[in-house]
């Protein structure tokens, strides 16, 4: 049981989050408002390669907006994986915390390079930069959603 003091917000070890894209060719007419649709073929081998480089503990300021001047951007991811469904492309993230929109941004850097806009390797200096402009855009909010948060009680 929690106690008097808990907080789902700022008590909370880890969370996992999902963002869902709709592939090229594919239509799904009950996902439209639940995944954003892709106008391009994806090379998901360079989207996962990309993603390689996320994990562990990073600054990620570069992947963030409204960045707090006080407070540390420093999250450490511990599981970034890339599936294919049917109708689906799914990003999966799991990590201490997020900053804001971080997983948004995080996913379309991604998708930059699953579309070869950026290659796998131009992520590490990205992530040294701490430079928003340097990443990639902020996804719709549409196609994230919370799959779970984690709690040490």
């Amino acid at each position: 049981a929690a106690g008097e003091r808990f907080h789902s917000r700022l008590n909370a070890t880890g969370k996992t989050y999902e963002y869902h894209l709709i592939p090229y060719g594919t239509y799904d007419v009950f996902a439209r408002k639940y995944a954003w649709q892709m106008t391009e073929p994806l090379d998901i081998e360079a989207m996962r390669e990309a993603a390689g480089h996320v994990l562990g503990s990073h600054d990620f300021r570069s992947f963030c907006t409204k960045a707090a001047k006080k407070k540390s951007t420093i999250r450490a991811i511990r599981l970034l994986e890339i599936y294919e469904t049917k109708n689906e492309i799914v990003i999966e993230i799991t990590g201490n915390g997020f900053l804001y929109n971080m997983v948004r941004i995080l996913a379309g850097t991604l998708v930059q390079a699953g579309l070869h806009k950026r290659t796998p390797d131009s992520i590490p200096p990205l992530l040294e930069s701490r430079d928003r402009k340097q990443a990639g855009p902020t996804l719709p909010a549409k196609g994230l959603f919370l799959k779970c948060v984690e709690y040490d009680l």
